[in-house]
């Protein structure tokens, strides 16, 4: 009876887990099997989130330094950008490969006065026939050339800085020269400019009835065409007509026309 009472608890009782030494030898891979504890896995959920504040830290001063090192070097490269001021405002030089812009103006040669004065301002006078005549007649005792011109004829442009050169040239040997402007009035400022341009450094008139066929017969305008030129003996009489309906007025027939009539 004991025995089988014995048998019983043998048999009821659990047994003892016992592990041989065969199945720890790899403790890694039995310590993956094994269930944590509470603790253990706060502790480990702790480690990994320290780990991981480290790495963002790290990462955060990392960009940090980046931006204040990128921003310094700027600054330093381009110092005038931080303050707002150009090169050419710091005085820097010119880039040798600039050139310095090129006047268009056309440049004369003005005739040289007494006590290197300035040479006299061109000007020009709106009149009609009667004032022009008045002006010619104190010109008595020279000869006198007379252009007629327009802007917007380009034989006359072309001619023109002959009569410029002609003037200079026998100024002082009694010659006198004129010219009449046969552009509108209110086309003043353009004539203006032109004249001084070409250096007309002589009595200059703008006829009072622009481009009209009353113009042509005030001023006796031959068919009236330009460009037109007349030349006045001492006496203010008319000696000379050069008009272009009776063939091309070069400088050299301009020429001489007023040398014969210097010669009477």
């Amino acid at each position: 009876m004991q025995n089988r009472m014995r048998n019983r608890r043998e048999i009821g009782a659990p047994k003892k887990m016992r592990i041989r030494k065969s199945q720890v030898s790899d403790s890694f891979a039995l310590k993956r099997w094994m269930p944590l504890s509470a603790e253990t896995t706060r502790a480990t959920v702790g480690a990994r989130g320290a780990r991981f504040l480290r790495g963002a830290l790290t990462a955060a001063w990392a960009m940090i330094f980046c931006v204040i090192f990128w921003g310094c070097g700027s600054a330093e490269q381009s110092p005038s950008s931080a303050t707002g001021t150009s090169r050419a405002e710091q005085g820097d030089p010119p880039s040798p490969s600039a050139e310095a812009p090129v006047s268009t103006e056309i440049a004369h040669d003005f005739p040289s006065t007494a006590g290197n004065q300035a040479a006299p301002s061109v000007r020009v006078e709106v009149v009609d026939e009667n004032q022009f005549a008045e002006a010619l007649a104190r010109y008595k005792g020279q000869v006198v050339l007379v252009d007629y011109w327009a802007t917007w004829c380009p034989s006359c442009l072309e001619l023109f800085p002959h009569t410029v050169e002609l003037s200079r040239k026998m100024r002082d040997k009694g010659v006198a020269v004129v010219s009449v402007s046969l552009d509108d009035p209110e086309d003043t400022d353009l004539v203006l400019k032109k004249l001084k341009e070409m250096g007309a450094d002589f009595e200059n008139f703008l006829c009072s009835y622009g481009a009209s066929a009353k113009a042509v017969d005030a001023f006796d305008i031959t068919d009236g065409a330009l460009p037109h030129y007349k030349v006045f003996d001492r006496e203010g009489k008319l000696r000379k007509t050069l008009a272009s309906s009776a063939g091309p007025i070069t400088p050299q027939l301009i020429e001489k026309a007023v040398e014969e009539v210097l010669a009477e």
